[in-house]
C-alpha cells in the first residue's frame, strides 16, 4: 500500500499542532503546527499477512476492539463482545482462542482491551465489570484486579509497574469532568485530570481521548473529534497543546452524520516511537465520498445511524502522518485508502475490512519509512522536548 500525494492535498491534511522549540519545559498555552518541506521523507505501507478465515472459529467479529502481538509472533484479538480472544498466527493461520473463567462468577467476559507486556504476560480488560485479567503466555489466569467504573476498556493505555491511563467519565465528585484518569494496580483511581479544571462535557464521546506513552511519566492524549494533542505528566501537568484550525477538521460536537454531509473525520490511534517521533492516524472523508450510495434499505435503524447504511470504505480513506513534537514540525502527511485502524509496533500498522458480501478481515502492513533530510529545529538544532 503505497501513500498517495495529489495536487493540493497537503493543504488538506489532518496535521497535527506541534510544539514551540524553547529549553525550559514548555508553557501549557496552544502551540501551533509548521509545517516543513522534507523531499527525503516518505511513507509506504507493505502488506505482510491477512488475519480471519471465511468460516469456523477463526471468523473474526464484525467489530474490533483491541490487538496485541507478543514475542512468538502470535496475534491477540478481542471484538469487544462476549466472545473469546481469538489468536493467529505469524502467518496467519488461526491458532486458537483465550477465554478465562472466573470462579463463581457465570457472567460472560466481553473483552475490550488486550495487552501483551514483559514476559508474553496477556491483559486483558473486560468491558462489563471493567475487570482487568492477567495470564500467562498460555492462557491460565494469574491474578485479577479490583474493578474500574471506566468504558469503555480499549481506551485504556497499560503503564509500567502495572498502573494504567484510562479515558472517559468517573462519575464521583472529586473526578467528574476530568477525562484522564490514573488507576494504580489494584484498579484504584489515583488521580484525574486532562483538564485545568473540571469541564461539563456532553456524552457521545466527547470525554474520550486517544492516548499514547509519551515516555515514562507522561502521555499523549488527543481529542477525538477536534485538532488537538496534549502531553500530560502523570502527576496531572498538562506540558504542551498541539492544536491547528483547518477546515477539514473543524470542532465538532454531534457524532451523528447526515449523508449530504462529509463524513466527520475522528482521530483514531497515536503511537511514539522510538526516536520520539509521534505517529497519528486519522479517518477523514475519501475524496469521492459523494459517490457513496446506500446498501440497505431506509429503516428506522438507518434512520437513526445513517452511516449504516454505506460501506464505510466508500466513505473514508486514512491519513496516517509523523510529527517531530520537540520542533514542532510535521514531516509527513500520507492519505492512504481504507480503514487502517492504528499500530501493532513501531515497525508494523494494522488496517479492518468489513465490506458487504466479503468476511471480516484484519490486515497487517509492514512500516517503510524514511526521515533522510529532516529539517534541525528552528534554535540551533536543540530539541526542547525531553522523550
Amino acid at each position: 500500500m503505497r501513500g498517495q500525494r495529489g495536487p493540493g492535498v497537503l493543504a488538506r491534511w489532518m496535521v497535527v499542532a506541534a510544539l514551540a522549540a524553547a529549553p525550559a519545559p514548555l508553557a501549557p498555552q496552544e502551540v501551533r503546527l509548521e509545517e516543513v518541506n522534507c523531499p527525503g521523507c516518505r511513507l509506504e505501507l507493505h502488506r505482510v499477512v491477512e488475519l480471519g478465515d471465511a468460516q469456523g472459529p477463526g471468523r473474526l467479529d464484525q467489530t474490533l476492539a483491541s490487538w496485541a502481538a507478543d514475542s512468538r509472533g502470535r496475534i491477540l484479538l478481542a471484538s469487544g463482545w462476549q466472545v473469546p480472544v481469538r489468536v493467529f498466527g505469524a502467518d496467519g493461520r488461526f491458532a486458537g482462542t483465550i477465554q478465562p473463567t472466573l470462579p463463581g462468577d457465570t457472567l460472560p467476559l466481553s473483552i475490550g482491551l488486550v495487552a501483551v507486556t514483559a514476559g508474553d504476560t496477556v491483559n486483558l480488560v473486560d468491558d462489563l465489570r471493567g475487570l482487568h485479567l492477567v495470564l500467562h503466555a498460555d492462557g491460565n489466569l494469574v491474578r485479577t484486579h479490583t474493578p474500574t467504573p471506566l468504558r469503555p476498556a480499549s481506551m485504556r493505555l497499560l503503564l509500567p509497574g502495572g498502573r494504567a491511563v484510562g479515558t472517559g467519565t468517573v462519575a464521583t465528585r472529586d473526578n467528574v469532568g476530568y477525562p484522564l484518569h490514573l488507576l494504580g494496580p489494584d484498579g484504584a483511581v489515583l488521580r484525574s485530570f486532562g483538564a485545568d479544571v473540571a469541564e461539563d462535557v456532553p456524552g457521545q464521546s466527547m470525554d474520550l481521548r486517544k492516548l499514547a506513552l509519551a515516555g515514562p511519566d507522561a502521555v499523549w492524549a488527543g481529542h477525538l473529534t477536534r485538532f488537538g494533542i496534549e502531553r500530560w505528566t502523570l502527576d496531572g501537568e498538562r506540558q504542551a497543546a498541539l492544536v491547528r484550525d483547518v477546515p477539514w477538521f473543524a470542532p465538532y460536537t454531534d457524532m451523528r452524520w447526515r449523508p449530504d454531509q462529509a463524513p466527520h473525520p475522528i482521530l483514531m490511534a497515536l503511537r511514539q516511537d522510538a526516536a520520539g517521533r509521534l505517529w497519528s492516524v486519522v479517518r477523514v472523508a475519501d475524496e469521492r465520498w459523494r459517490d457513496a450510495r446506500p446498501l440497505i434499505a431506509d429503516t428506522l435503524l438507518a434512520r437513526r445511524n445513517p452511516a449504516a447504511q454505506y460501506d464505510p470504505e466508500e466513505l473514508y480513506d486514512t491519513m496516517v502522518e509523523v510529527i517531530d513534537p520537540a520542533c514542532g514540525r510535521v514531516l509527513l502527511s500520507r492519505r492512504f485508502p481504507g480503514l487502517i485502524a492504528g499500530f501493532l509496533d513501531d515497525g508494523r500498522m494494522v488496517s479492518w475490512s468489513d465490506r458487504p458480501g466479503a468476511h471480516p478481515r484484519l490486515t497487517v502492513w509492514r512500516v517503510d519509512a524514511a526521515f533522510d533530510g529532516a529539517p534541525a529545529c528552528a534554535v540551533g538544532g536543540e530539541r526542547p522536548l525531553s522523550q
